[in-house]
C-alpha cells in the first residue's frame, strides 16, 4: 500500500491534505510520490487524517531522509 492508496481510501484529496500540512500541492506530490519531505510532524497529521498508526505512514512512506532512523516509539509518546 502506499501513501497514495491510503489518501484515495478516505476518498481524502491532494489538495485537502496539502492545506491540512499546509504546504502546496506540488510539496505534498513529492511526498506521495517519493517519501521525501516527511518530517515528523507531517506524519503525525497524516496519520490522524487516515486513521492509521504513524509506523503505517513510515512504512508507506518508504525509508527515505530523516524517517530511516526515528524511533516510532518515541514519536507516539
Amino acid at each position: 500500500m502506499t501513501l497514495r492508496e491510503l489518501r484515495k481510501q478516505k476518498g481524502l484529496s491532494p489538495g485537502f491534505v496539502a492545506s491540512k500540512l499546509n504546504i502546496t500541492y506540488r510539496h505534498f506530490y513529492r511526498i506521495e510520490t517519493s517519501g521525501n519531505f516527511l518530517t515528523r510532524k507531517r506524519a503525525k497529521i497524516l496519520a490522524n487524517l487516515y486513521g492509521v498508526k504513524i509506523a503505517d505512514i513510515l512504512k508507506y512512506g518508504g525509508d527515505k531522509n530523516e524517517r530511516a532512523s526515528w524511533d516510532v516509539r518515541k514519536s507516539i509518546r
